[in-house]
């Protein structure tokens, strides 16, 4: 067994890889928003934003806008890139092995 810790980044490509059905849709829960993250993974606004940034540099997750359930407005919302897709069910491959 490998003692190892998944980074901010890799739990939160972790989180999105559950919702890919939302990519491409008008309406989104509000998991897939930062505020949501933020709730999910325990981190604060700052980090989820830090955290986006560096994956979209990195071709990871894409940003794109969506009315969210339960806001009046659209928001941003994150979505994985087939690249994100890849690296997700690779660190579901880590997870599964280190068990």
């Amino acid at each position: 067994m490998t003692s190892w810790r998944l980074l901010l980044e890799d739990r939160l490509i972790l989180h999105l890889y559950n919702y890919q059905e939302f990519k491409g849709r008008w309406n989104a829960p509000l998991a897939i928003c930062q505020e949501g993250i933020c709730n999910t993974l325990s981190i604060l606004q700052p980090q989820a934003a830090k955290a986006a940034i560096s994956l979209i540099k990195k071709g990871y997750i894409k940003e794109g806008t969506a009315y969210v359930d339960g806001t009046p407005r659209t928001r941003k919302i994150y979505t994985l890139t087939a690249r994100g897709i890849v690296k997700a069910n690779v660190l579901k491959g880590l997870l599964e092995t280190d068990k």
